[in-house]
């Protein structure tokens, strides 16, 4: 699986990178321009993504914008399978989680992330099966484990990101 985890907050990218790494490859953005540009690289690397996480505060161009060229970019080219997009956001706001629905997006998760929901959507959507999901969560656990002994991530502020 080859995915894109966007958000401005380097925090928030590390984590969804570790949760999703260990189903392969997963690329990182920080603002919508990154995004925009990974995105279109993907396509003409002729290798799409299967998944991409995508904040909607996002700098340059906001979470709404990046979801609506990422769809356009994939319709123009026909393609037969578009990215699953999971909307990661802290906005409660419904017309935005709306907008983004019906732009597209396959899914919402409410920050603060949740290794678990993020997981079963990949389960949903087909991405991954059962048994990997399992053993994937357990490298992701010792992961965390080592950037929280590392001091990268205070255990404070994983706690309150992850619950």
């Amino acid at each position: 699986m080859l995915s894109l985890a966007v958000d401005d907050s380097p925090i928030i990218r590390n984590i969804l990178q570790h949760i999703l790494a260990p189903y392969g490859k997963c690329d990182v953005a920080q603002n919508g321009q990154e995004a925009i540009d990974a995105h279109g690289r993907s396509l003409n690397d002729g290798r799409p993504y299967d998944l991409i996480c995508l904040d909607l505060g996002l700098p340059y161009f906001d979470g709404i914008a990046v979801l609506s060229k990422i769809r356009a970019a994939e319709a123009q080219r026909q393609l037969p399978t578009k990215a699953r997009i999971v909307v990661v956001t802290a906005s409660r706001e419904p017309g935005r989680l709306h907008k983004a629905s019906e732009l597209g997006a396959d899914a919402c998760l409410l920050k603060p992330v949740v290794a678990e929901q993020l997981i079963q959507y990949l389960k949903d959507f087909g991405l991954v099966g059962e048994d990997g999901a399992a053993q994937a969560y357990g490298v992701l656990v010792r992961q965390i484990q080592q950037l929280c002994d590392a001091d990268e991530i205070p255990v404070a502020v994983l706690a309150v990101i992850i619950r």
